[in-house]
């Protein structure tokens, strides 16, 4: 039997159907490219351990690089296409995003104004603002909206996307950001971190506590994986529910070498000057489903 790629830990019945199936479909490179066998792969959690959408939320609120006024963070997170006054957690009774919000931003206004907001004059270090409670309570409350938020409401093409937060960047920005996002996040290593809202600034939403698992890993089984079925002529497509220009970004020029048209991911909209906007392209895919239980 002819092997295509390294077992590394593969699960032998695994691997061995894996090169069977290259073998079976093998293409030479100067084959039509519209008649040639292809896969598709999920990507979040699948071909990679972690969610590259998770993690840039992380490493923005961890470097604070937010390019909104407070107004126009507020504009994004509070929007009457979703019910803002129902709770995200039954076991909280004030776990609303709307009092989630109205935290937010009054702590996000307080960052604002003493770091982000680059046209200031004067301002405290990034290290020192980590250390004050107004950061702690947007660590904790923002991470636990994104979280909840992000599981409690669908998106929708055309409407807006109340964690899209990236808002301001251009696309080239955001692939930047995303590939510093990426040196960070596979260096570090897999630890659960506890974000917890200071007793000081309780606020609207009360005491919350939110989480995130560290370490990014491309695993080395599905980076062989890709590279064998690109290198024997079967096209290679990743969909995903992430942003698309931080999935491509991921997929095509960090370890996996997808074309980035062979990508696809969530499409948002652009303002007159290039910049992203906090809202879903109208007509494009949702690339997320939505899991039903059955009854």
């Amino acid at each position: 039997m002819t092997y295509y790629f390294q077992e590394h830990q593969w699960e032998p019945y695994v691997y061995n159907r894996l090169n069977q199936l290259i073998d079976q479909f093998k293409t030479s490179e100067s084959s039509n490219f519209k008649t040639k066998p292809y896969v598709v792969f999920d990507f979040d959690n699948t071909s990679i351990i972690g969610d590259v959408e998770d993690n840039l939320m992380i490493y923005m609120l961890d470097h604070l690089l937010y390019k909104m006024t407070p107004e126009e963070f507020e504009q994004i997170i509070i929007t009457d296409i979703f019910d803002m006054d129902t709770n995200l957690d039954e076991a909280l009774e004030h776990t609303t995003p709307r009092k989630l919000a109205i935290d937010i931003i009054q702590s996000y206004t307080w960052l604002w104004e003493h770091y982000i907001n680059k046209d200031k004059g004067e301002r405290l270090s990034l290290e020192a603002i980590k250390e004050t409670g107004q950061y702690k309570a947007f660590q904790a409350k923002l991470r636990y909206y994104y979280v909840n938020v992000n599981g409690k409401f669908t998106r929708q093409a055309g409407k807006p996307w109340l964690t899209y937060w990236f808002k301001g960047y251009t696309p080239e920005e955001l692939a930047i950001l995303t590939k510093d996002m990426l040196k960070e996040a596979t260096n570090k290593k897999a630890e659960k971190h506890i974000y917890s809202t200071p007793k000081e600034f309780l606020g609207k939403a009360g005491q919350i506590s939110s989480e995130f698992q560290s370490g990014l890993i491309y695993p080395e089984e599905l980076i062989a994986l890709y590279e064998a079925f690109q290198a024997n002529g079967i096209v290679t497509y990743v969909v995903s529910a992430s942003p698309v220009d931080v999935v491509r970004t991921a997929a095509s020029e960090y370890q996996f070498k997808v074309p980035k048209e062979q990508v696809i991911g969530m499409n948002y909209d652009l303002d007159a000057e290039g910049k992203i906007k906090a809202y879903m392209t109208a007509g494009a895919p949702i690339t997320k489903k939505t899991v039903r239980q059955r009854r």
